[in-house]
Formats: structure tokens, sequence, C-alpha cells
């Protein structure tokens, strides 16, 4: 069967989710041949695939494409035996005003012939909102394929340049939006008397550039580092090298999810695998995969957040990150995850009704 995925390329993506469950079907049939490139989605070779996976929905308008246009392509696909199939990553873009960007979500929901689902809160949801597609779940995967060693504490610290003798909190990946900066500078600035630091690369933004940019990025890592013990390696625009990222998490003691609005997070499977005890919103499909696996979470709208974090490094001292590792190869392993995706794929091109 021929796959099409609706990315520009999984290969050059900083995000792995698609490229390593390509890889893990890959590893293990020999049955499917994939395509993926956003403008071949508007030319005539699509119809040459079978299935039409579609990711991000708003990808699809790119570079100048309507909500519209989407909508009819994606009719014409479906006129000609094609199935579409769609992961809800979101319910609808996150923090975004932009109308065409969230109508091809709409679009895109209401044209799928199967939903994917990395937990029951979305399911639960979609499957009221779009009836006519089939919804189904298939959880995030840990990334097990790519981060197979894990560095020890003091090496971590090291290679990083860390003092070991402090307490750690890592906030991976983008921040959003200022409501989530605002959020781990009031967390840190409580917590930093408690010899606490957070780990956050990708705090914040400084989009000056020549010399005078690098100093000036350089005067607010040192200013935040010393005001708000909050340790920012990089920028937004510069993700943790893949190299690098088993390093940052060995050298924290929790995993914060920093988030006050969410459905998914690949940082939680991901910080699950590095054995960390992971605190994070009690919101969406994140919310439910932690309090389900017993660790703490946080009510968005109160000031409890403080008191989740605290539980998370008692939970850490007795070792719970250890239990995550092992909740998470068990059930979430890229081998694992591929393989039900794979059976997803022969349900549709079988044509197979779902029960």
């Amino acid at each position: 069967m021929k796959v099409y995925q609706a990315v520009q390329n999984p290969y050059m993506d900083t995000n792995q989710y698609v490229m390593t469950l390509m890889d893990g079907i890959d590893a293990q049939f020999d049955d499917v041949e994939w395509g993926w490139g956003l403008e071949k989605f508007w030319q005539n070779d699509i119809f040459d695939y079978d299935i039409i996976h579609i990711q991000w929905p708003d990808l699809l308008l790119w570079p100048n494409r309507t909500p519209m246009q989407l909508e009819h392509r994606l009719s014409k696909l479906k006129e000609n035996g094609k199935k579409i199939i769609s992961t809800c990553h979101n319910l609808e873009p996150h923090y975004c005003s932009d109308i065409n960007r969230k109508e091809a979500y709409d679009v895109v929901y209401r044209k799928a012939d199967m939903m994917l689902h990395l937990g029951n809160y979305s399911l639960d949801i979609m499957k009221q909102r779009f009836p006519e597609a089939n919804h189904v779940l298939l959880p995030h995967q840990t990334y097990d394929s790519i981060y197979d060693n894990l560095p020890d504490r003091d090496a971590a610290c090291h290679k990083i340049g860390l003092n070991p003798k402090h307490k750690y909190v890592i906030c991976f990946g983008a921040f959003r939006d200022d409501e989530e900066r605002l959020m781990v500078k009031d967390l840190a600035d409580k917590l930093k008397n408690n010899g606490v630091y957070f780990i956050a690369p990708a705090y914040n933004e400084i989009r000056k550039t020549g010399i005078a940019g690098r100093l000036l990025r350089k005067y607010e890592k040192i200013k935040i580092y010393y005001c708000n013990h909050i340790i920012m390696t990089g920028h937004s625009s510069a993700p943790v090298a893949v190299t690098m990222v088993p390093y940052y998490y060995a050298a924290a003691d929790v995993a914060l999810i920093q988030r006050k609005k969410i459905l998914n997070s690949g940082n939680l499977p991901l910080a699950f695998l590095m054995k960390k005890v992971v605190v994070g919103p009690n919101i969406g499909n994140v919310g439910l995969l932690l309090k389900e696996t017993g660790n703490p979470t946080f009510d968005v709208n109160d000031d409890n957040i403080i008191a989740a974090v605290r539980k998370g490094f008692d939970l850490a001292k007795e070792n719970y990150g250890n239990k995550n590792r092992r909740y998470a190869l068990e059930n979430f392993s890229t081998t694992i995850i591929a393989k039900q995706l794979h059976r997803y794929y022969l349900l549709l091109t079988n044509d197979v009704k779902w029960q």
C-alpha cells in the first residue's frame, strides 16, 4: 500500500513523531511505500496513494491555499477511493487567531475516514463532533528508537555545565505564549530559595542578530539565571540537539509540562522514557495519562502548581521515574505503536468495517 504523509519532510523535521513511526513500520513490515511533501498533495500523483495521512491540517494551506480548496481536494480524493486518516494532535491550532487555519482543522476532521487519538479525552469529544469517522486510539510513542543510552546525573550536569548539588526542573519544548513564560517564572521565583533551578532551553526568543544580538542574548541569559533561576540555553528557533536531549533530562529531577492549554504532549512519553517524574496540567489527554500513572497534576486555574512540583520532587526521591520508564516501554514503545498504526492502515485499505 502507498501512504502519503502530509508533512514537508519527516526526516528533516525537528519533530520526530512522523519519522519514527514510519521507520517503526518499515522495521517490522515491507508492504508500505511512503510519500511526503506538502506540494505533492496538490499535484496529480497524490492520486497514486491509497491513504492520505494528515497530521496537522493547517500545513496543507501552505503556501497560499484556502480551506475551501482543501475541502474540494479531499472530496475529490475520496471520490477516487482514497482513504483519509487524521491524527488528532490538537482540537484546533494553539494560540491562533487565523480563521483559515482553524477552519482547515474542521475541514480535515469532517472528511476523515478514521481519526487517531493519543488518548481517550479527545476520542470522546471528537466522536461526538464527527460521528462519521472511525475513532481509534494510538498513544504517543516514546522515541525509544532514538534515545537508547541514558547518562548518569553527574555526567549530565558536567556535560551541560550545571551544579549537581542543585535541584532541577526541566521544561522542554517551545514556550508558545507569554502565559506559559509567566507561569514558569512565577513558579521559579517561589522555589528559588529552595535551591531549585528551571532548565528551559527555549524559554524566550531574542531575535536580534549580529554582535549586538549575541551580546543581548548573553545578557538576558545571565540575568534570568541569577534573578529567576531559569536556565535558558538557546531560543525557540534553535532546539536542543538530539544528541544532547538525554543529558538535559538526566540532569533534571522532575519534568514539567509547561502548558495551560494542551491536548497532547510528546514530551510526556519522552520524559517517562528518561526516568522522570512528570508534573503537568490536569487537562486533555495529558492530564488523563498523568493521573492514570500516579504523576502529579495541577489545576491551570488554581495555584496548586507549587504543591504539584514539590510532590514531584518527593516521588523522584522514591525513584518513581523508573516506574514511569517501565510503563512507557511496556505500553508506548515505538515498535508497539508503529505496529498498531500499520494495523489501522490495513483496516482502511482492506475496507474492514471498524466495530
